[in-house]
């Protein structure tokens, strides 16, 4: 099995296994080293996709089980992950993306 860290600045998949960095990249190994915050993931499978027409494509879908979550001690507050000092971006589609700067709950019933 290999380790993959998913990160949640632009959500980077790194591995250490050399079947996989071909498709990820060495360069993104230390994305997660610099993380403000990682999930630890055992790959599962990983599955080379397929266009509508049934030919292989040069895509591949992973699937792993988180086995650890690393978190900066200055990013937690009370125990909890600080999403707003975290600062996260989110892919909105297209070319847009927004920045996390505060966060809100709402009750559950």
């Amino acid at each position: 099995m290999s380790t993959i860290f998913f990160t949640p600045s632009f959500f980077n998949a790194i591995s250490t296994d050399p079947h996989l960095l071909k498709f990820f990249g060495e360069g993104l190994k230390d994305s997660a080293a610099n993380a403000p915050a990682s999930l630890e993931c055992k790959v599962a499978s990983c599955t080379q996709l397929k266009d509508v027409d049934g030919n292989s494509v040069a895509r591949f879908m992973v699937i792993g089980q988180v086995i650890a979550i690393h978190i900066r001690d200055d990013l937690l507050k009370d125990g909890l992950f600080d999403t707003a000092a975290a600062s996260p971006l989110a892919r909105c589609g297209y070319m847009d993306y927004a920045a996390v700067e505060r966060v809100f709950q709402v009750k559950q019933s």
